[in-house]
């Protein structure tokens, strides 16, 4: 299933993949909703979970753009809300039941995304980071310092002893051959600066 990328920002909402187990052939394939945030009305409430996209080929990013609309984020509305976009597949003899959720964290406002956003997508993903049975995936893109990524520092102070996080580096192509940072992410990802238990 792929994900839509691009350099901006993709989405202003969090994505929740869902895999559950199924042994009928009849229940197996995918469903798809909207979580509503709990700032949303009773009547914003009714209307959001109508949403209901046409699942016969899952291109996700298609049912994004339709989420976006449902949400009411289309046009110059630009900004990031509490709603999330659920996504569950069931799959027959499937011996994995887990769930990924998708939402990232920024630093600053911007034209885009204000400071109120910053806040609303921080206690977003903490409130994802800080359960138990959480895996914590921290993302760094190498077209910048690890270290002035926010998410290794929460990473960090939800996980202090690196057990429960798994680190991603992303476009470790746009590094320069032989420079300093090159060498820093080489060490990163050899576990040997920021150190988590699953690598």
């Amino acid at each position: 299933m792929a994900f839509p990328t691009q350099d901006a920002l993709c989405t202003r909402f969090a994505t929740e993949l869902t895999l559950r187990r199924t042994v009928d052939e009849h229940d197996e394939g995918f469903k798809v909703s909207i979580v509503a945030g709990l700032e949303r009305s009773d009547q914003e409430r009714e209307t959001l979970e109508k949403f209901n996209p046409d699942l016969r080929q899952l291109k996700l990013g298609t049912v994004i753009e339709h989420a976006m609309d449902a949400i009411g984020l289309t046009g110059t509305n630009k900004v990031f809300c509490n709603d999330i976009l659920r996504v569950e597949a069931c799959l027959l003899n499937n011996h994995i039941s887990l769930s990924w959720i998708w939402p990232g964290l920024f630093l600053a406002g911007n034209k885009d995304q204000s400071v109120e956003d910053v806040k609303i997508v921080e206690i977003l993903v903490l409130s994802c980071m800080e359960q138990p049975r959480s895996i914590i995936l921290a993302v760094v893109a190498a077209k910048s310092e690890f270290a002035l990524q926010q998410v290794t520092q929460r990473a960090r102070e939800m996980d202090p002893e690196g057990h429960p996080t798994l680190g991603l580096i992303t476009k470790p192509d746009t590094l320069d051959e032989g420079s300093e940072i090159e060498r820093a992410y080489h060490e990163l990802a050899q576990n040997r600066d920021v150190e988590f238990r699953l690598g």
